[in-house]
């Protein structure tokens, strides 16, 4: 019976936080304050004054829409474009030339009625840093509500035209079937993605959908010269000339986690040819790099732990391979164009549709290796235990010769 009434309870807090709900409302907080509307039929952002772009996912989903917002900068270059994305990513994109703001919320965990405060939360945000900048337009640049529903955030900015994708990445485990996220419903046009192509394409592809253009697919991030000087300075400890391979040891769930034992066994092997290692992550890693870093010994650079996200991407800029998980790091090592290693555990069979497919979300460089299980197309599921030191050496070596072939053309 407390069972079922605790069902009851938690079902009607998630109902207070109902799409329809929010849209009955929020709509009339809106237009007390003399805000929201819905404005349908055709767009041309071209017209738009401010546009708010929404990308509250992970870091490496944020980083690979970097071209969609240089090539949307070039598309509308008279218009104030306001990014909104998670506060712990925000400093990746500080010094981005393409937007004119950058702000974070903060996704607090609250220990009771976290539904219903949430949502509180991000009304408090929109008020505060999305109606003074009289956002017209917002754009959901994530083809799904990964963290929290990103409709709200569209819906509660009070911005009349409010645009999303409808992609293939959100699948029902028990029906098989494709589920439209709950926040879509809080939009006013949803833009079907493409069931196949990497996530920098379907942004760019999006972009013509839009009525925009889009010339270029190539990823970029800025950081400034604080970050510049720091990344100098820490890696003037490593012996000049070396080759420096980084290492993305975690990620953002421990079922991508390639064992560390495995990162020792390449990192040693990699010492062997007078090569360097430089751990990046986040703090959370510190006892999985302090074990690498012991029994390897010298020649690894540990510097995973509170650092800027700015001073990552130009550590890994200096860089000449990346070795790691699926992860936010591996993403940021792409996007600068350094020769990537993706250690995932997807097998090679998994069809795109699926969130974390390489082929979907793998990293965007010119020079890449994907070591993942062999499939048998009946288990799509993550076994990056399956993965063998072996193979990512010889992913490694081969990488390294091509880059070599390459720079002796």
């Amino acid at each position: 019976m407390i069972h079922r009434l605790r069902e009851l309870w938690h079902e009607a807090v998630n109902g207070v936080v109902s799409p329809p709900f929010v849209r009955f409302l929020g709509g009339l907080w809106l237009r007390v304050h003399g805000r929201g509307g819905s404005r349908r039929g055709p767009v041309d952002l071209r017209k738009v004054r401010s546009l708010a772009i929404v990308r509250y996912d992970g870091l490496g989903d944020l980083a690979v829409t970097t071209a969609f917002l240089r090539e949307l900068r070039r598309s509308l270059p008279g218009v104030r474009l306001t990014l909104v994305v998670r506060e712990v990513w925000a400093d990746l994109v500080r010094a981005c030339p393409h937007v004119d703001d950058v702000v974070g919320f903060d996704l607090s965990i609250y220990p009771r009625y976290t539904p219903i405060r949430r949502l509180l939360a991000v009304a408090r945000f929109c008020r505060k840093e999305l109606w003074s900048r009289d956002v017209d337009a917002a754009l959901i640049a994530q083809a799904h509500d990964s963290f929290y529903p990103a409709g709200y955030f569209a819906f509660l900015s009070g911005a009349p035209v409010r645009i999303g994708r409808r992609g293939p990445a959100v699948l029902d485990a028990r029906t098989g079937r494709l589920v439209i996220q709950p926040g879509r419903k809080l939009l006013t046009h949803v833009d079907e993605d493409s069931a196949t192509g990497h996530e920098v394409e379907l942004l760019s592809t999006w972009l013509e959908t839009l009525g925009l253009s889009s010339n270029g697919q190539r990823l970029e991030l800025h950081w400034d010269a604080p970050a510049e000087e720091e990344a100098r300075r820490r890696l003037g400890e490593l012996a000049p000339g070396a080759l420096i391979v980084a290492f993305g040891i975690g990620a953002s769930h421990s079922f991508k986690v390639w064992p560390i034992d495995r990162f020792i066994d390449i990192a040693r092997r990699l010492r062997q040819i007078n090569a360097r290692v430089v751990l990046v992550g986040a703090a959370d890693l510190q006892a999985s790099a302090d074990e690498l870093a012991r029994a390897v010994g010298d020649g690894v650079l540990n510097l995973v732990g509170p650092t800027r996200l700015q001073v990552t991407a130009a550590v890994l800029s200096r860089c000449d391979l990346f070795v790691g998980n699926d992860s936010g790091p591996m993403h940021l090592a792409a996007a600068v164009g350094i020769p990537v290693v993706e250690v995932v555990g997807w097998p090679s069979d998994t069809p795109p549709e699926l969130p974390g497919s390489p082929l979907r979300i793998g990293p965007w460089c010119p020079h890449r290796r994907i070591v993942q299980p062999s499939g048998n197309g009946r288990d799509w599921t993550v076994r990056v235990t399956d993965v063998g030191v072996d193979a990512v050496w010889a992913a490694v070596c081969s990488l390294l010769d091509e880059v070599r072939e390459r720079a002796g053309e």
